[in-house]
């Protein structure tokens, strides 16, 4: 018995099937995948953030604590290069606080750029080096004197020159501040990091677990039912109960399994029934058989098989040869049923040397034909050469006198009733027994049928 995993509409609604073992594995599977993604992106997204961050701090803030740090050596060294020309008035100098003061404007295009956060402070330090450079050009590169220079100028210089450099202080802090606060921010991030990482790794980890539990647990449950019941049946409780609380692939082997245990309980039931030496169906059974087809008329052929002179052979050879040409006897029968009959046609020892088969009027013919050809090919071999050249054996009839038998040969009365319903077995009885008697007046193998027509094999 086999059942389909499928939806099943019922009028608007639709039935969903249970899922099978291996949709519970495969959603188990889904579930850790989804979670090594959910981890992998995770880890993916904190980690360009931290490189976002990490680049940012050394694409700005380094830099710009560098330059801060050298805008205050070049204004210091403005005012050096001016002095020194202002008492040596040298080409060289002069370059040098030309260069200083370009650099300085070069590097302050170049904060404007990094640093946005802090506008006020970078126009101030330019407007404060502005006013610093055309004080130092006024008081030591355009009066050619050797004259000291007036206090009110020095203190002037002095002020300018400790605002710029305090403003660059400032620069220098801010970009410092933002560099920790970023530092912050990387370390917040890896450990927002760690603690989601460590929480879906446990909730994965416990999840797997609780599935593969639950899964082996439902699975060794039911394959301890199913052992049990495989043993019970074994010893013969083919009513064993077997219920498997799943709706998977081993609730479906225990629906096969009690279907097996009935035919397993109905073949036992026949093979007590049938014949120890042939495997086939004994007397009951060929009894309820021919039942059942007279219970339901139409185009049924009862055929029953008898083999003549076997008491003789017996006699001679004994009942061990005896046993095998009954043997081969049910192995020719039920060839040529399987060969020429159609399926399910039935085939019974009814003890001794008796046969009994049902197939349809349309076999029957071919069947019987083939069962009296390859007797004849076969049972002679199981006499001795001298018998066999002879064509016959001898022996004691029933009332003890010497004489001759021929060799086997069988006998087929057929019952049919396609010219009328049978009304029981009693009857098909008496008729298979006149024609079988018939036939075995009749010389060699052959087969009668019904109303005393005779075919030729």
């Amino acid at each position: 018995m086999e059942t389909e995993n499928v939806n099943r509409p019922v009028g608007r609604w639709r039935i969903k099937a249970p899922a099978t073992i291996v949709q519970k594995m495969v959603a188990g599977f889904l579930f850790l995948i989804v979670l090594l993604v959910s981890l992998s992106g995770l880890a993916l997204f904190n980690l360009n953030k931290l490189n976002t961050v990490h680049g940012s701090i050394l694409k700005e803030e380094i830099p710009l604590i560098e330059m801060a740090d050298q805008l205050a050596e070049i204004i210091l060294a403005e005012e050096l290069y001016a002095r020194r020309y202002r008492l040596l008035q040298t080409f060289d100098l002069l370059s040098l606080f030309w260069n200083r003061t370009e650099q300085f404007k070069q590097m302050m295009d170049q904060i404007i750029n990094l640093e946005k956060n802090s506008p006020r402070i970078i126009s101030v330090l330019a407007a404060l080096h502005e006013q610093y450079s055309r004080l130092l050009i006024a008081s030591f590169i355009q009066k050619k004197t050797t004259e000291p220079i007036p206090q009110d100028t020095e203190r002037q210089i002095k002020s300018l020159q400790q605002k710029l450099i305090a403003k660059t202080k400032q620069l220098s802090n801010l970009a410092a501040i933002s560099r920790r606060t970023k530092m912050q921010q990387t370390v917040a991030i890896g450990v927002s990091t760690y603690r989601m990482t460590a929480f879906l790794c446990l909730t994965g980890l416990i999840v797997a677990v609780g599935t593969s539990l639950l899964i082996t647990h439902n699975i060794s449950r039911s394959v301890r039912k199913l052992k049990r019941a495989t043993e019970q049946i074994a010893r013969g409780r083919f009513d064993y109960p077997l219920h498997i609380g799943s709706k998977d692939e081993l609730s479906e082997l225990a629906v096969s399994i009690k279907v097996m245990a009935r035919r397993l309980h109905k073949l036992e039931a026949m093979y007590r029934d049938s014949s120890p030496l042939t495997r086939l169906p004994g007397g009951i059974a060929v009894e309820n058989a021919i039942k059942h087809s007279l219970a339901s008329p139409g185009q049924n052929a009862f055929c029953f098989f008898d083999i003549d002179n076997f008491k003789s052979y017996n006699d001679r050879y004994g009942y061990s040869k005896g046993n095998e040409v009954i043997q081969a006897t049910a192995e020719i029968i039920e060839e040529a049923a399987c060969n020429f009959g159609r399926p399910g046609d039935f085939v019974g020892h009814i003890g001794g040397d008796d046969f009994a088969l049902i197939t349809s009027t349309a076999c029957f013919h071919a069947i019987c034909t083939a069962v009296t050809r390859n007797f004849d090919n076969k049972i002679p071999f199981f006499y001795n050469e001298q018998d066999r050249q002879r064509g016959h054996i001898t022996g004691l009839s029933r009332q003890g006198h010497k004489m001759t038998f021929p060799l086997a040969t069988i006998s087929i009365a057929i019952v049919t009733d396609q010219h009328g319903p049978l009304e029981n077995t009693l009857q098909l009885g008496e008729i298979a027994a006149e024609l079988k008697k018939h036939a075995k007046s009749i010389t060699g193998s052959t087969f009668i049928v019904d109303q005393r027509r005779k075919i030729e094999p």
